[in-house]
């Protein structure tokens, strides 16, 4: 109804049918973000049309945490460098900060107050991202600070993906350049 293509979560129950479906722009409405999130802000134009968001990445708390619900949904919207809390219970953003990622892409809980982003550390006015380099940023609830690890090491401009293994290391998908560190 805006006229450009929609985002928005679908979720499924156990037997796999629609049991939710959030779309982004109403959710950013009913929290009085829609004004300031997309229309202070530059629309992106892809193949498929107008693309504000850009939502790739949906990951829900599977636990209450002492900054989260069992339930909330992190939503990574790279053409924003938005990640951004959803409470579906009772529809509030709980949180949401733009940057200091940049066109960010994967989410994940690490513990308790620290969630980490795949931060592809790129805009439109960047430099290649093989010579900007991306790297993991750990956003901390608790104090609201944000660590990077991995600058210089790996580089992914559009895609991305970390993954915490058993044993405590840090598997990166620098997508783009099909290299796994």
């Amino acid at each position: 109804k805006y006229g450009f293509r929609e985002d928005a979560v679908l979720c499924l129950d156990e037997d796999g049918k629609k049991s939710h479906f959030y779309s982004i722009s109403d959710i950013l409405t009913e929290n009085d973000l829609f004004e300031r999130l997309l229309a202070a802000t530059p629309e992106f134009l892809t193949a498929y049309g107008e693309n504000p968001y850009h939502l790739n990445d949906v990951l829900p708390a599977t636990q209450d945490g002492q900054f989260r619900r069992k339930g909330d949904l992190f939503l990574s919207m790279r053409n924003k460098s938005l990640v951004m809390q959803y409470r579906p219970q009772d529809g509030s953003v709980v949180w949401h900060q733009q940057g200091p990622w940049l066109n960010q892409h994967d989410i994940n809980i690490v513990n308790d107050s620290v969630i980490s982003v795949f931060n592809n550390n790129v805009s439109r006015l960047s430099k290649a991202p093989w010579e900007a380099g991306s790297n993991i940023a750990y956003f901390n609830f608790a104090d609201g600070s944000t660590e990077f690890l991995g600058q210089g090491l790996f580089a992914s401009g559009t895609e991305g993906r970390q993954t915490l293994t058993v044993d405590d290391y840090i598997l990166v998908e620098a997508t783009d350049t099909s290299v796994y560190l």
